[in-house]
């Protein structure tokens, strides 16, 4: 695991705020692939935590309440396939 993981997710205006471990706020993921180039860049943290806004995510310009959870999901998953056709 890298040394300041993602640690924290939360819908923020139709997009993810994702915040390391130090606090740090990167950029906000607007995609699956902002997603997974975050994930590519500084892992996720085995302890990391959603916001209660991702099960609220309509309430914060998603189209609907899954809708961040939808994107984090879609991003994990473009971040394991691009590894996994990397290391083949």
């Amino acid at each position: 695991m890298k040394n300041n993981p993602i640690y924290y997710v939360s819908a923020h205006h139709g997009k993810l705020l994702i915040e390391l471990k130090d606090g740090k706020v990167l950029p906000l993921a607007a995609d699956a692939q902002d997603v997974a180039l975050a994930m590519a860049a500084y892992g996720v943290s085995a302890n990391g935590k959603f916001s209660s806004s991702m099960d609220f995510a309509d309430e914060f310009g998603f189209e609907n309440s899954q809708g961040a959870h939808v994107l984090w999901d879609e991003g994990r998953k473009l971040y394991l396939s691009v590894g996994t056709k990397e290391s083949a």
